[in-house]
């Protein structure tokens, strides 16, 4: 049986009691509200942004993107339910907040999560129809981001030389890249 023994905002700590063979294991899992983040592709660069991270003590440049969900209680309740087109919402809402930009038609890439124990699912958007320029953002107080879009080649370096902090990101992008032009 599952059971919640630590809940944060967004975050949660679930342990299961099981029974293997003769002995009784408890195994836990750490997971947190999904995530989405944007891959803006003009043809020829990807729109990313210079952001402060607070965890990291400076800046990092990310996908735009961010929560599916602002709370775990939130999550909780959609939890068992398909996340799709809630992630594609939240895509369309996070593009408008943190780049400005009106998308139309995102396609699904891909998801990510760290691994078996750890559940942060991150949802990955194409986005190759969008009108707007990103100077127009509606930022939330304390976010400090600086959209720019970035040629192939150099998210590619940025990819392998860690300007791009984000693992995850970094890993769906060089896949993304490698598909446009294998």
């Amino acid at each position: 049986m599952k059971e919640i023994v630590y809940k944060g905002k967004i975050t949660a700590i679930e342990q299961e009691h099981v029974q293997i063979k003769n002995k009784k294991k408890i195994f836990e899992k750490a997971f947190r509200s999904p995530g989405v983040r944007a891959i803006i592709d003009n043809g020829k660069e990807i729109l990313l942004s210079k952001e402060y991270r607070h965890e990291l003590g400076g800046f990092d440049w990310r996908l735009p993107g961010g929560k599916v969900f602002d709370t775990l209680t939130e999550y909780l309740l959609h939890k068992e339910k398909d996340i799709l087109p809630y992630a594609e919402q939240a895509t369309i809402q996070e593009c408008k907040e943190e780049i400005g930009i009106t998308v139309r038609n995102p396609k699904y890439f891909d998801k990510t999560s760290p691994g078996a124990t750890i559940e942060w699912i991150l949802y990955y958007f194409v986005i190759t129809e969008f009108e707007g320029k990103h100077e127009n953002q509606y930022t939330e107080e304390g976010e400090q981001t600086r959209p720019k879009w970035i040629s192939y080649e150099t998210i590619k370096a940025w990819c392998m030389n860690k300007t791009i902090q984000e693992e995850a990101t970094a890993i769906q992008l060089l896949r993304y890249l490698a598909q446009k032009n294998p």
